[in-house]
């Protein structure tokens, strides 16, 4: 099982483009990861956003929204799913994707507004989320 955090400013959300070199390769998602023995959905979603682009928040900042099942390379269903949290920031947060601990899974992060997402070839499951987040009818 997964965790990961939608991170909201106003009509836009921070999504991160995965390396070639890793899992999902250059496909864009929110910050998210694999829940370790011992550690809540929550914890997992805060630990892996703060891994991924060295962003810091607390368990308060985060609200569980559900879940959507994950997708292996191919675009196929697997056994799994991921937790999603959403955070509404008032400030656009940019990820330092050099100095995180992780930044190499991603080669670049940034701000979309809907209109930009759905270009991107985003997991269907994902983007169903955010099109009830950006208010879409």
């Amino acid at each position: 099982m997964y965790s990961g955090v939608i991170i909201k400013h106003e009509d836009r959300c921070l999504l991160c483009k995965r390396s070639e070199k890793y899992t999902h390769p250059n496909q864009w998602f929110i910050p998210a990861g694999q829940i370790e023995t011992g550690e809540s959905p929550r914890e997992c979603a805060i630990r892996e956003l703060y891994e991924e682009t060295n962003l810091e928040f607390t368990e308060s900042d985060l609200h569980f929204v559900g879940t959507i099942p994950t997708m292996d390379d191919e675009g196929g269903l697997t056994n799994d799913f991921i937790y999603l949290f959403i955070c509404e920031i008032d400030h656009q947060m940019v990820p330092d994707l050099e100095n995180a601990q992780d930044g190499k899974e991603h080669t670049k992060c940034g701000y979309f507004n809907f209109d930009k997402i759905k270009k991107l070839g985003l997991d269907k499951n994902l983007l169903k989320v955010l099109k009830k987040f950006f208010d879409i009818s």
